[in-house]
Parts: C-alpha cells; structure tokens; sequence
C-alpha cells in the first residue's frame, strides 16, 4: 500500500493538531498527535512501511500494532478523500 495527500486538501497544524479541509471545503478533520505525525510524513507517496518503521522509531508501540492502526488511520482517511491509495502497491 502507498499514499499521498490529496494534493486538493487545505492543511495547518495548530498546536501539535493537523487541521484538514478536504477538497470542496466541506468541513475540517482534526488530527491528534499520531495522526498529525502521520500527515506530515506522507507529503510524497511513502508505502505503510515506510510510516510504520516512523511511528515505531518516534512512539513506544510494537510494529504489528503500529501497522495494524495505520492501516486503519489511512483508509479513514482515504474514505474521506484526504488521501489518494493505490493498494495494488503492496
């Protein structure tokens, strides 16, 4: 799996908070502290791995939890339209 931000999505972060408009403007998603670190990484397409071995290096969590709710985080927000997946790139 590999991803990006969509680049149409508006973002701030705002005391450690990661403010997302998606495309259209229709409402503001607001990202907690793992999330808003997550946002910051994917500016390019990165692969889960990549983020996974991130989390894992920056929070006290195993690899299998850290996989297991990232992949989660990312189709939330690619559902959402904040993210653009391309999941045949496992």
């Amino acid at each position: 799996m590999r991803f990006v931000q969509n680049p149409q999505t508006a973002w701030r972060v705002l005391e450690g908070h990661a403010f997302v408009v998606p495309e259209g403007g229709a409402g503001v998603v607001e990202l907690d502290e793992v999330g808003t670190f997550i946002w910051q990484l994917i500016t390019s397409e990165c692969s889960l791995d990549d983020v996974v071995e991130h989390i894992c290096a920056e929070f006290e969590v195993e690899p299998d939890r850290a996989r297991e709710d990232c992949v989660a985080f990312v189709r939330d927000l690619g559902g959402r339209g904040l993210l653009v997946i391309r999941e045949d790139a496992l």
